[in-house]
């Protein structure tokens, strides 16, 4: 049996259960059909990859480690510079991206930096006051009704475009990041009925392969084959596999998950082959 530290070029996501910025990057992994292992861990501490010194400026998941055939390490973190990192190295092709010398390109940016200071943090707040043991009613008028505002503004945008994505005719990162927070909305206070043009976007999103991987329980986005404290090897260039596709042998110290079965092993190094 090998230990997954043996693979010279992989990348690995490390990222909590149901976390929002976990699903953002499964999917774009997904999209771009990259073999990845997945590792639910609860805390920074848990990972258990010695290959990076994992102190930081902050212990916040996810994060992703990537290694390149010839020898440099990438190690990532929050979810706007991981899809960047992603798009950048694996979309020469631009499946999910735009040239960088268009002006597509910045308005990308535009919604990427909106998402990043704007609506996440809002929202996010807006989720919080709601689900509190203790209510308090400034907190949920005012972050709510910021919400509110951003998906107003969101929907002039897809109202005026007549675009199917956020920036014009290709599915990008934008589309990805934001996906999340209107699959959540209800936890924001949101009714997304309120907003049609990016409740069309929505249910457009809902077609995508990479997104039909995900259920949606109790307000959360969760990938249907995770399960708490798993490693899960997600080999997705759609490699065939038998059953034991998502076999793994664990370590339940502290939550630490360290090894794979050989045949998985084996499965993603033959395709990382494959990779550019």
């Amino acid at each position: 049996m090998n230990d997954h530290t043996d693979l010279k070029e992989s990348i690995h996501l490390y990222t909590k259960k149901g976390s929002s910025n976990g699903v953002e990057t499964i999917m774009l992994l997904e999209e771009l059909e990259l073999p990845y292992y997945l590792c639910s861990v609860n805390h920074i501490e848990e990972i258990p990859d010695k290959r990076f010194d994992f102190a930081d400026i902050h212990n916040y998941l996810p994060i992703l480690t990537d290694f390149h055939p010839n020898g440099q390490r990438f190690r990532v973190q929050e979810s706007g510079a991981i899809a960047q990192y992603l798009i950048a190295r694996y979309d020469k092709g631009h499946k999910l991206s735009y040239p960088t010398s268009s002006s597509q390109h910045t308005e990308v940016n535009n919604w990427l930096f909106f998402l990043a200071s704007r609506l996440g943090p809002n929202h996010r707040e807006a989720a919080h006051f709601l689900k509190a043991p203790v209510e308090v009613s400034y907190g949920i008028s005012r972050f709510t009704n910021k919400t509110i505002q951003l998906y107003f503004a969101t929907e002039r945008h897809l109202q005026n475009s007549q675009m199917p994505y956020i920036v014009g005719n290709i599915c990008t990162i934008v589309d990805f990041l934001y996906f999340p927070y209107v699959a959540e909305a209800k936890s924001a206070g949101i009714d997304i009925d309120e907003f049609p043009a990016l409740n069309s976007w929505y249910k457009n999103m809902l077609q995508r392969p990479a997104i039909a991987e995900f259920t949606f329980t109790s307000h959360v986005l969760l990938p249907k084959d995770l399960s708490e404290n798993h490693m899960h090897v997600g080999l997705l260039g759609r490699l065939e596999l038998p059953s034991r596709r998502h076999s793994v042998v664990t370590e339940d110290v502290s939550g630490l998950c360290h090894m794979y079965t050989e045949y998985a092993v084996q499965a993603a190094s033959s395709n990382f082959g494959n990779m550019p």
